[in-house]
């Protein structure tokens, strides 16, 4: 039994991880942080909610602050792997009330902190990463310790909370803003002020100085009472008498709006209100110098008296949706006594003006925890996330739930976080498109009664509608990568291979020590942290940023180096060396040069080699190297050394050859300024692994069915060495052909033609030499039209001719049939669409044309049948734009309107497959005039015209007057009035007088049962009705033209499009549609299936070795 059991708890897990379409919760508390300190609700921790304190750096590595147990500072938090692992950063201790935010330019994060010792400071951290760009450490910037930006001066009492760090982005190094609140006694009088400052960031030690720092505006103070503080400030909000410190947010718009880069600011004050003002942006100053709004009050009182207390949790941080330019802020409060706690979701809309979304949680009598609550709004769903606790005391307390909010309605609450045992607090939200997920940080408390430290501090997440597309490069013809920057992108894959700039941009073998110092690295600045280490020699400091070299010069002499040993090896380096005493590149033992391989300008003014192993040679080689940049090689081999210079052999020393391993090291020991040593690369010919490739970014040329030209390369092959070229397609960057065969430069590429190309390089080496590849070129051009596959049966019309001579070209007598109503068109998969269309009198074959363009139509089909006809063949997630028309016999009719629809890019997991469509139009009284043509019958015409046949009568009573045979013939030509009298007087000519058409929808399912309940959405202007007891939904007053029907019913959804002309007043379609399931797709059955035998061979195999034991 106890065998079975472990396989019902394997079985259960194993179907979550491989068909649960989301991880509602990750696993994933911290590594090696421990838990956190304070009771519950505090407010120290509570400013972390507030101050943006979630980071994502421009590699996709999670950065938070987390305060570790029995301490009172923070340290940082870090990840490299999506919240695989966790590393902390200790030794950091910046204040418990602190806001950061990341600065992508220079790869460093602000941190603005407050506590009531220290008053309100800044301080800034530099990010160290090794070659994979993955964080190794984070440690304080040394251009500065701290800067105080406020404090306590000669007033008493003083506290500081509330910080909140915000970056905006000029083009340049950003302007930081700070906001603090600060709570003072000053004349015996109680004062609260919140105050905000910025600084115009330079990266240099002078944004640590406190004057350098300028009100929002960009000028002196604006006021305040509470004293001075170290900086120029503005002052938001100022209340004297304040019990306590007030709680606020803030951030800034970048968006593209209407009120773009002005910051958004929420406070509560004193008379426990919350309340909103906007500070204009000045593009022309580029500062905050427009006025501010007058504060608008919202959300009702919180009331200090229900327990609340202004610097708790109040004011979750502002988002900016871009679907509706909205700014969306949550707030808690004490309603009333019947609901008690509760949280609510407002908006601003660009306007200004505010309004309430909804109550979303209501907890009603005492609550046992605060509150608290986070926001985070996904910009591809248009939808804001709102995460919350249940803080009712008759309810599980902590227990976390989140909705969501399109705009117009909420979703159903979720459940997040659900362990009994342990209450959750102080969630903290961040939407991450980086790997498609909404963040979560949040605190567990170690009781179920929340309140009694340690916390534990997890970190989870909701995984959003993610891609499983290749990051792509949009290209144009010819397509060329030639220089270091043209191959290095951040969408390429490298495996075992580097780019390097030996001759101007090349795909390499990875060479086990390696730097090219290169920009495209950007944001990072530094040097990569397991490559190098620096030093000065004697005093101040070296922290260099490779700007595609490095120039190595300090006040006190300065070097750099490496941190990987070599035993006879050779190094190669492109470098400008000066005549100026003690510069060395090479080899060397250490930075005490007990043993060392170099080339040194030593102190006599010229370069010199220098071999030793205790004991030095030297050899001259003048002074015609200075001033400009050379390639140095040294080979460093078991009885010599060999150095070359433009790979020209210069010396060869064969005593004094060293024996232990040594590293590479670039020094300058000269002092005087101008005495630069310039380096430009530097690598190790040392190669572990042997063979490695490059594959491109998916080339995206915007061209639908793109034809790929030709290729065209260079590259080296030293001996033993190899290097190959595969291309591979894709129409929607998602399912690609297999890679072609092996390509040689000029070959034309033989992949299928596709919007996307990706080429992959495989270089082969040995662990001395590599392969290289570089001046690559690709051409492609747009499809030539080519009609789709036609069904087998077809037929070729044979034309009418002129009996009266068989020569000359032959005359088709035929009438033309009119256009056809092209009414629905249906996407039915990822690569098929079914057209639905009307078929007119006289047409006895039809034929389509498409296209992937409105009016451009580049695909055709004949003899497509009559009614419907499905379209194959198509890419999926695309657009495509049909029209239809018919023939009679030799004589093609008229096209019909266009309606366009859109493959799905993907499986739908709950789809309601609409079956089947029909549609029927009931007739306008209006007058119309009908030319009769060949063939025609006043039936024919009734039934056109009217819907029906048997109307014909209609016909007749209209132009009896006029054509008085008409009811015993028809002729060629004559004018019938269709709903006119016979005068034809009273034809409406003006559309103002006509109503819009009423469209009916009756939904079926496959039983011809009808449903009921179901949402029927008509777009464009969304609409939406319920089906009643019939199946029915009526719109009233439709306009003509193309609309998406959508229908919804049980979770399940389905959408169709159609086009309504203007030849009616009223529309009726009926719909069949069935229920279909992702899960019943034969992949997943057979991926279900192969799981199940897994279950059954692990259990056959766990009971066969109990049984041996028993």
């Amino acid at each position: 039994m106890k065998a079975i059991a472990r396989i019902a708890v394997l079985l259960s897990l194993v179907i979550l991880v491989s068909i649960s379409p989301k991880t509602v919760f990750a696993d994933g508390t911290y590594a090696n942080i421990g838990t956190s300190t304070g009771t519950n609700g505090s407010p120290d921790a509570v400013s972390w909610s507030q101050g943006y304190p979630i980071m994502i750096d421009a590699y996709g590595h999670y950065i938070v602050p987390v305060l570790p147990n029995g301490s009172t500072t923070y340290n940082f938090a870090y990840s490299n792997d999506a919240g695989g692992t966790w590393s902390e950063q200790t030794g950091l201790s910046f204040a418990n009330r602190s806001s950061a935010v990341y600065d992508s330019v220079n790869d460093k994060i602000h941190v603005i902190g407050t506590n009531d010792t220290d008053g309100v400071h800044y301080k800034r951290f530099v990010i160290r990463r090794n070659s994979s760009y993955e964080i190794v450490s984070i440690e304080q910037d040394t251009a500065f310790t701290i800067m105080y930006l406020d404090l306590a001066n000669s007033c008493t009492g003083y506290q500081a909370a509330n910080p909140i760090a915000l970056l905006k982005n000029n083009g340049s190094n950003g302007i930081l803003v700070a906001f603090w609140s600060i709570k003072k006694t000053c004349s015996g009088s109680s004062i609260t002020e919140t105050r905000a400052s910025m600084r115009v960031l330079s990266n240099t030690s002078a944004d640590g100085t406190g004057s350098n720092w300028v009100a929002l505006d960009g000028t002196s103070d604006e006021g305040g009472a509470v004293g001075p503080a170290e900086v120029d400030y503005d002052s938001l909000y100022l209340y004297s008498g304040a019990d306590t410190i007030f709680q606020h947010s803030a951030m800034i718009q970048e968006s593209s709006s209407t009120n773009d880069n002005d910051i958004y600011y929420f406070n509560a004050d004193e008379d426990d209100t919350h309340g909103m003002r906007r500070l204009n942006w000045d593009s022309g100053s580029s500062n905050w110098s427009g006025s501010w709004t007058a504060r608008s009050e919202f959300g009702g009182n919180i009331n200090d008296s229900q327990g609340y207390n202004l610097k708790k949790e109040l004011l979750s941080k502002p988002v900016y949706a871009s679907g509706d330019d909205r700014v969306y802020v949550g707030i808690a409060r004490w309603l009333d006594a019947t609901n008690g706690d509760t949280q609510s979701l407002y908006y601003v809309d660009s306007s200004d003006t505010i309004t309430l979304t909804d109550n979303i949680y209501s907890a009603g009598g005492t609550h046992c925890i605060y509150p608290t609550f986070d926001i985070a709004y996904d910009s591809n769903q248009d939808k804001v996330y709102f995460f919350y606790l249940i803080s009712g005391a008759t309810e599980v307390c902590g227990h976390t739930y989140y909705k969501t909010y399109d705009g117009s309605v909420f979703s159903s609450a979720t459940a997040f976080f659900t362990v009994d045992s342990r209450s959750v607090d102080i969630p903290v939200t961040y939407q991450s498109r980086y790997d498609d997920k909404i963040l979560l940080f949040f605190r567990v408390n170690n009781a179920s009664t929340p309140g009694t430290p340690p916390h534990d501090i997890y970190f989870g997440y909701v995984t959003l509608n993610s891609t499983e597309t290749n990051p792509t490069q949009s290209v144009t013809s010819p397509y060329s990568a030639t220089t270091y920057s043209d191959f290095y992108k951040t969408c390429t894959t490298l495996t075992a291979s580097q780019i390097e700039n030996t001759s101007g941009g090349e795909v390499a073998l990875a060479a086990d020590f390696d730097d090219d110092l290169e920009t495209p690295r950007a944001p990072y600045i530094k040097l990569f942290a397991n490559r190098w280490e620096t030093g000065v020699w004697t005093s101040g400091t070296f922290d260099p940023n490779p700007d595609g070299d490095i120039v190595i010069y300090g006040a006190g002499g300065a070097y750099m180096l490496g941190k990987t040993s070599f035993t006879r090896k050779i190094l190669e380096f492109r470098a400008k060396f000066t005549d100026n005493d003690f510069q060395h590149i090479g080899w060397t033992d250490g930075t005490g040069f007990s043993s060392y391989a170099m080339f040194s300008t030593f102190n006599d003014g010229q370069l010199h080699t220098r071999v030793s192993n205790g004991s030095e040679t030297r050899a001259d080689l003048g002074t015609s190297y200075y001033g400009s940049l050379h390639t140095y090689k040294i080979d460093w081999g078991a009885s010599d050394v060999k150095f070359y210079i433009d790979n020209v052999l210069v010396e060869t020393t064969t005593t004094n050859v060293p024996s232990v391993a040594m590293k590479a090291i670039a020094s300058n020991n000269d002092t005087v300024v101008g005495s630069d040593l310039s380096l430009d690369w530097i690598r190790v010919r040392n190669y572990s692994t042997t063979t490695g490739t490059y594959l491109s970014c998916a080339l995206d040329s915007a061209t639908t069915g793109a034809v790929w030209g030709t290729i065209t390369f260079d590259k080296t092959e030293p001996s033993s060495t190899a290097a190959t070229v595969k291309t591979r397609t894709s129409s929607d960057n998602s399912v690609w052909s297999s890679y072609s065969a092996e390509m040689t430069s000029g070959d034309t590429i033989t992949s299928a033609a596709g919007r996307y190309l990706q080429y992959l390089v495989t270089l082969g080496g040995t662990s001395l030499l590599t392969s290289t590849l570089d001046n690559i070129t690709i051409t492609f051009a747009s499809p030539t039209p080519t009609p789709s596959p036609t069904p087998a049966s077809t037929a070729t019309p044979t034309p009418a001719t002129n009996n009266a001579s068989s020569a000359g070209a032959p005359i088709c007598t035929n009438s033309a049939p009119k256009a056809p109503w092209l009414y629905a068109a249906t996407t039915l998969d990822k690569n098929t669409i079914e057209l639905h269309f009307t078929n007119p009198q006289s047409a006895d074959k039809y034929a389509v044309e498409y296209g992937t363009d409105p009016g451009k139509y580049i695909f055709a089909a004949d003899d497509i049948g009559s009614g419907s006809y499905k379209v194959n063949y198509l890419a999926s997630g695309t657009t495509y734009y049909f029209r239809v028309r018919g023939a009679n016999g030799c004589q093609p009719g008229e096209w019909s309107n266009e309606i366009s629809t859109t493959t799905l890019n993907a499986t739908i997991q709950k789809q309601l497959e609409i079956t089947q469509i029909d549609i029927q139009r009931q007739a306008e009284s209006l007058c119309n005039i009908y030319s009769v043509k060949s063939g025609d019958t006043l039936w024919d015409i009734s039934l056109e015209m009217y819907g029906k046949g048997t109307d014909y009568p209609k016909i007749i009573a209209l132009n009896k007057s006029r054509y008085p045979l008409i009811d015993s013939s028809l002729d060629i030509g004559w004018e019938l009035n269709i709903n006119c009298d016979e005068s034809g007087e009273n034809v409406i000519t003006s559309e103002e007088t006509r109503d819009l058409p009423d469209l009916t929808i009756e939904v079926k399912d496959q039983n011809e049962d009808p449903i009921k309940g179901a949402k029927v959405i008509l777009h464009s202007t969304p609409r939406e009705e319920f089906t009643n007891n019939d199946g029915i939904a009526t719109f009233k007053d439709v306009e003509p033209g193309q609309h998406e029907l959508v229908v919804e019913s049980d979770g399940y959804e389905g959408s169709q499009n159609i086009f309504l002309d203007d030849s009616a007043k009223e529309y009726k379609i009926n719909l069949t549609v069935a229920k279909k399931s992702s899960f019943s797709d034969t992949k997943v059955i057979a991926l279900v299936a192969f799981l199940l035998t897994v279950i059954l061979v692990l259990l056959f195999i766990i009971i066969r070795k109990q049984k041996r034991h028993e």
